[in-house]
């Protein structure tokens, strides 16, 4: 004979069910976490880019950062390689149109907690549009500090602006510039 009415023992095995179900999901969600394989490179490398030669590889890093006055910008920093040889590594800085006007040509400062840079402007054809700047990075991206974070003061037309970098940006591009084809 049954002590329990048909609905309620039908209850009480559909939340053992449920119980051991989410014990079983949670057991294999921290397996996958624990087991999974961290990207080697944090960066992207883009072969036979169709803006460059043939056989040349594209190597960048690639954020969106946000100033103190919240406007939103584009960070790059890229190089590319062939069998030739490496291109300097770049850093091309992209506001929105309309709202940001680099002057040109201008230095751009690099500042650490510690230390000071200064990365020259790259005159390229990007470099004439107002609101993108790029600046050689190839001979201080090896100095510049890994764990802290990074500030850039951004030549501008209208106003003084600081973005702020975060440490695991500039272990990209590091990465960038270590990087061979």
């Amino acid at each position: 004979m049954l002590d329990y009415p048909f609905g309620e023992l039908q209850n009480k095995r559909m939340a053992r069910f449920r119980q051991k179900l989410m014990i079983w999901l949670s057991v294999l969600l921290l397996t996958t976490c624990f087991f999974a394989q961290p990207s080697l490179a944090a960066y992207d490398v883009i072969a036979n880019h169709p803006d460059e030669p043939f056989r040349s590889v594209l190597f960048r890093s690639k954020q969106s950062l946000r100033d103190r006055s919240g406007n939103s910008w584009q960070v790059v920093v890229f190089r590319y390689g062939s069998p030739e040889g490496l291109t300097p590594v770049t850093l091309r800085l992209v506001g929105f149109p309309g709202i940001v006007t680099f002057r040109h040509p201008q230095d751009l400062t690099l500042t650490s907690e510690a230390r000071s840079w200064q990365a020259a402007e790259r005159p390229t054809p990007q470099t004439a549009v107002p609101n993108v700047g790029e600046y050689d990075l190839t001979k201080i991206v090896q100095q510049l500090p890994i764990g802290g974070s990074l500030k850039l003061r951004l030549p501008l037309d209208d106003r003084s602006e600081v973005l702020r970098v975060p440490g695991f940006v500039v272990q990209e591009w590091q990465q960038v510039a270590r990087a061979e084809p």
